[in-house]
């Protein structure tokens, strides 16, 4: 079956009777990938890829609005990296201090 008689026989009837008249077949598609981008195990690339686009920066343009700001906060989880990593040298010289 062609698409254009597959769109107008099977898809439009099914989306009307599932109360969706104006769905159109591109949107499931962002559905799609807009359900990728939600798993945590899947990387842009991977998304971009499964989407057939030829690099990921398609899909960044397409579905950046999607992301939170995760930048919020940053400099606080650093600080606490930076920190801990502090206290780990530290613990870790004064063995070395207690050894020697």
């Amino acid at each position: 079956m062609r698409h254009k008689n597959y769109y107008r026989r099977v898809f439009l009837p099914t989306a009307k009777a599932v109360g969706l008249p104006t769905l159109r077949f591109h949107d499931l598609r962002h559905f799609y990938a807009s359900d990728l981008l939600r798993d945590p195990q899947l990387s842009i690339k991977d998304v971009s890829t499964r989407m057939g686009h030829a690099d990921a920066t398609l899909v960044l343009r397409t579905y950046g609005h999607l992301f939170t700001d995760s930048g919020a906060g940053l400099g606080d989880r650093v600080a606490e990296r930076r920190e801990a990593a502090r206290a780990k040298a530290a613990a870790e010289a004064a063995k070395v201090i207690q050894l020697g």
